[in-house]
This record gives structure tokens, sequence and C-alpha cells, in this order.
């Protein structure tokens, strides 16, 4: 090969290689733009997917939106929007978005709560659509639906019909924590408790214990002169209530709360801190007002506490008498004070149209009869009971053959 020729090979050899650099360099360009389109082509697919999952002509996007979309709390979208009953969901990464005429919107999000809410059926369960969205409440956390609230705490997540829970609320050391589900049957709205059982009546709109009652169960109301076989229990028991439910605490009055009880007997029953039973007993009895005797309250605070109580008692009970009881005492000057309150109490009581019964001066009898200077003795107690069954009947309108034996 001439020197001649063998600078034409070397020239035609670099030639070729720069052409097949440019080549290689122009190939792999290409083949990584055809991949960058790709995966932009498939990006934009999925995006284009996930925005018309979406439905931009509802205001559930809205509503996403408004929470961050992809990027808040319930993430990206992984269902589309499908109906469910007359109301609407879609499902993403963290949450369930909820529509239906009556509740709006509200979410659900990923956690024990929207567990169990899913266990139970979603919005075609019992519970049906989310009223609200989960919240703190203090050491447990809760979420309001349709059909009831489900409350998480150290004893799982309960169904707790909405009237009682707002009574919980108020109450939770008295009531503990919810172990069972509510339920109905025909007293009323059941809810398990660690600490008692409840039973919502829709027809009064109140809550009760389910302690059971009929028309020979007395509830008797009141303060330490309840003490012992009381002249209010035996003059009960004249009147054909064989049975009894009493609530005594001593202290107590109408002004006047105690550790016992926690509030005044107005406030007491209607907060559901003293949960009186659901049904129709035969009567109910109110012996309160001597401890308002050393209250230092006001006649104006005393009947306005009274009529509270009284008034909270026949809306609990529309079907049952109450008995308002005026405060013992006998005809001593240190009586003076409880005698004037049975007068007023009875007063008031009588304006009101309830029964009322005056026992000032009752005990006069049974002065020698005294423990101190308010409470008397069972002797005592056995011989004023004699007297006050006669009011008491007389008050009842009815007919006296024959007292029983009272003190038995």
């Amino acid at each position: 090969m001439t020197p001649h020729q063998g600078r034409v090979l070397a020239f035609t050899l670099a030639k070729a290689t720069r052409t097949c650099t440019i080549i290689v360099v122009l190939t792999l360009a290409l083949s990584s733009a055809n991949a960058d389109d790709l995966t932009r082509q498939r990006t934009t697919e999925q995006a284009a997917a996930t925005h018309h999952s979406v439905d931009a002509n509802t205001t559930l996007r809205n509503h996403w939106l408004s929470t961050g979309a992809g990027e808040g709390p319930l993430g990206s979208p992984t269902t589309n929007e499908y109906p469910v009953g007359n109301g609407r969901v879609q499902e993403f990464e963290h949450g369930v978005i909820y529509w239906s005429p009556s509740t709006a919107w509200h979410t659900t999000t990923s956690g024990n709560i929207e567990r169990r809410y899913m266990a139970l059926g979603g919005p075609a369960g019992p519970l049906g659509f989310p009223k609200g969205e989960e919240a703190a409440a203090g050491d447990t956390r809760v979420q309001q639906f349709s059909g009831g609230d489900l409350v998480q705490g150290p004893t799982g997540v309960k169904i707790v019909d909405p009237e009682t829970y707002k009574a919980w609320t108020q109450n939770r050391k008295l009531f503990n924590w919810p172990v069972k589900d509510s339920w109905r049957d025909a007293r009323g709205v059941h809810t398990g408790f660690q600490s008692t059982e409840t039973i919502w009546d829709p027809q009064t709109k109140a809550l009760y214990s389910t302690a059971t009652v009929d028309e020979n169960t007395a509830i008797i109301i009141g303060d330490s002169q309840l003490n012992g076989d009381s002249w209010t229990e035996q003059g009960a028991r004249a009147a054909g209530f064989s049975k009894k439910i009493e609530l005594g605490y001593g202290g107590w009055g109408y002004t006047r709360a105690t550790r016992a009880t926690g509030g005044t007997p107005d406030e007491v029953v209607a907060t559901h801190r003293m949960l009186l039973p659901q049904g129709n007993p035969g009567a109910i009895f109110v012996t309160l007002g001597g401890n308002d005797a050393t209250a230092q309250a006001s006649d104006a605070d005393i009947i306005a506490h009274a009529t509270k109580t009284w008034a909270e008692l026949r809306r609990l009970y529309p079907k049952t008498p109450i008995i308002v009881n005026g405060v013992m005492s006998t005809d001593a000057a240190r009586h003076a004070k409880r005698r004037y309150l049975d007068q007023l109490i009875t007063d008031a009581a009588g304006s009101q149209g309830f029964i009322h019964v005056s026992v000032a001066g009752m005990a006069t009898t049974a002065s020698a009869d005294y423990k101190d200077n308010v409470h008397l003795t069972q002797a005592g107690q056995n011989l004023v009971a004699v007297i006050y069954a006669q009011a008491l009947l007389k008050a009842l309108k009815l007919q006296v053959f024959k007292l029983p034996t009272l003190n038995k």
C-alpha cells in the first residue's frame, strides 16, 4: 500500500467512525427522547385517569380540593364516585368522602373508627351517612353518624345513641366507658356502660335507668328524713304502694347540693346525674326543704329550684301523681323556720297543681322521740307516720276504711 493509499484509508475509517458515533449518539438521544415521551404519556394518562375519577361537575371535587387534594390528608382517589342509597361516595388513599341530601359532605379517615364503620356496612349499614368529622373529645375520639355516634375508648369503638351520648359527655365518671353498642327494644334505646345501663325514651325524650316500676311502686326522693323506715315510706305503704325506689341523701335540699348528688335536685335530674327508673310508677314522693331552712337561701330561690324539680319530674312521669311533702316539725319555737318553709313549699306546690301534704307541727306528738333537733327516732317515725298517712290519704282522695299496720 502506498503512503497515499494509507492516508485515504485512515481518512475513510475516521469518517466512518465519526458517522457511527453520530449515529449512535443520535440513536441514544432518540431512544431517550422516546422514553421520556413514553413516561410523560403514561404520567399524563395516569394524571388524566386520576383527574377524571374526581368528577369536575360535582361539589365532591371542591370538598376534596378544600382538604388539599392529593397532597391533603385524604390523598389521591382510589375509586370513581359511586352511588349508595340516596347519596354519593368516593374512596381515597387515606379516607372516604360521603354525601347525602340530609348530611351534606363529610369524611371518614383511616383509623379504628373508620374500620368499625366499614365493618358495620358503611353508609348502607345501621349508622347511615356521617353527620360530622372524626374529632378528639378529651381522651377519646368520636364521629357522629345519622344512626348513632361511634365512640373510641379503652373498651373499643362502640355505637352510642346520640341523645345518650350527650348525657354521657356530662356524666362520664358516673357512666364510665360504653361496653356494648346501643340497641333498641319496646322500652327505648339501651346503652351498656361499665357502671350502668341506660334507656333513652323517645316519647319523653329523657334518659332513665333500667330499674323496673309498676303501679305498686313509689319513687321516694328526699333528704335524711328518709332514714330508717321513714314516715314518708310508711305513708306510701298505707296508700297501697308496696314497692319503693328510694333516693335519699343527707344534707340535700331544693337549694342544697351534696357531694353524693353533685348538684341540687333540679340540676341532677335534668342533667341525668341521677337516673330515675323508666315507666309509670304508682306515685312519686318528694320530701325536701328541711335543709333549705339552714341554707340562707331566699324564698324566691327555694321556690325557683323546687318548681324546676317538680316540672322535671312531671315531664319524666306525665302519668304519675307527684306528692310534695312539706317540712316535718313540731310546734316548738326552734322549728319556726321549718314550719314557715312547710307553708311556702306546699302553697307553691298546690298553686302548680301538685298533690301536697303539709306536715307542719305533725311531730309535736313525738317531741320526746327526736335524736337531735330535726331527726326522729324510729319510734318517733312510727308515731308521725300514722298522722301523715291520714293526711296523705285525704290528699289522694282515698276513702280510709282501716289503716294498715304501718311499721311492719
